[in-house]
């Protein structure tokens, strides 16, 4: 079969119906989480939480609660479910299922990151409408007005710093596919090579040591990269070191620049050893 028989456009909404049911089981369980948390909160009105800065105050409506929790939860919630799409993305990544595919192992990677990026919206924006009207019903059932501006004070942003956040957003849960995947396909190589009987088990040592190398790298980078622009910040004339700033437009540059490098490896051993489908 020709590889062309497939568009890129095809296989993205394959893989997205096929990931979509785990944005469902990730929301579930966020609503069971809350659910819980309300239910152990009324034993101590909520001062466990409260004293470990889950929530603020358990004064207000009930719905202000519902709004902390949901908020606190979401990030939680979001962090298990990247990790479930990184498991997903190598499960299709090294599937012969999902090779037998017209395509090219290149385009059906693509397909495969694009896909996962579109799910992390996806669940995003519904907690992002979920919080918004939790929050609002909140605020509308206050009469405190300390209270009030609790809440209000989530959403206390301006338009450039929401945009260079959710920017930054992107731009790690990008970063953390790549990275997953270059363990995977470099630990995939390495054991292939080598001979030994069971592969599984070494290649997962072997994707732990480069997470951890990996992670050490990324930390180190990140120093050389804020001394290097400390460096031309103080060559900058009327200048001085008290106004020096690492804004988050710089620390997007630096993620921005490591996304290029995994993607760049990723694409070269994609090409190199594993084989294109004509």
């Amino acid at each position: 079969m020709n590889a062309e028989k497939v568009s890129l456009r095809q296989l993205i909404i394959q893989l997205f119906i096929q990931k979509r049911t785990y944005v469902y089981y990730a929301l579930i369980i966020q609503l069971f989480a809350i659910i819980f948390f309300l239910i152990v909160g009324q034993f101590d009105n909520f001062s466990f939480m409260i004293d470990n800065h889950w929530i603020v105050t358990d004064k207000g409506p009930f719905s202000n609660i519902i709004f902390q929790l949901f908020f606190m939860t979401s990030a939680i919630i979001d962090m298990f479910f990247c990790g479930v799409l990184c498991w997903q993305n190598q499960r299709i990544n090294l599937s012969q299922t999902w090779h037998l595919v017209p395509v090219s192992s290149s385009k059906l990677y693509l397909g495969n990151l694009i896909s996962s990026l579109l799910e992390c919206a996806y669940i995003f924006i519904v907690q992002m409408a979920s919080i918004f009207l939790i929050g609002w019903i909140a605020v509308k059932t206050m009469t405190d007005t300390i209270e009030i501006s609790i809440v209000k004070g989530y959403f206390s942003f301006n338009f450039s710093t929401i945009i260079q956040s959710l920017l930054m957003l992107v731009l790690l849960v990008l970063g953390i596919f790549l990275f997953v995947d270059f363990c995977n396909f470099f630990g995939s190589v390495i054991a292939e090579t080598l001979p030994v009987k069971n592969t599984k088990i070494l290649r997962w040592i072997i994707m732990l040591v480069l997470a951890i190398i990996g992670i050490y790298l990324f930390y180190q980078a990140n120093i050389n990269f804020e001394k290097y622009y400390y460096k031309l910040v103080i060559a900058k004339p009327n200048i001085g070191p008290n106004f020096i700033t690492y804004t988050i437009g710089e620390s997007n540059l630096e993620i921005f620049i490591e996304d290029i490098i995994l993607a760049i490896l990723d694409w070269i051993m994609i090409n190199k050893y594993f084989e294109p489908k004509n």
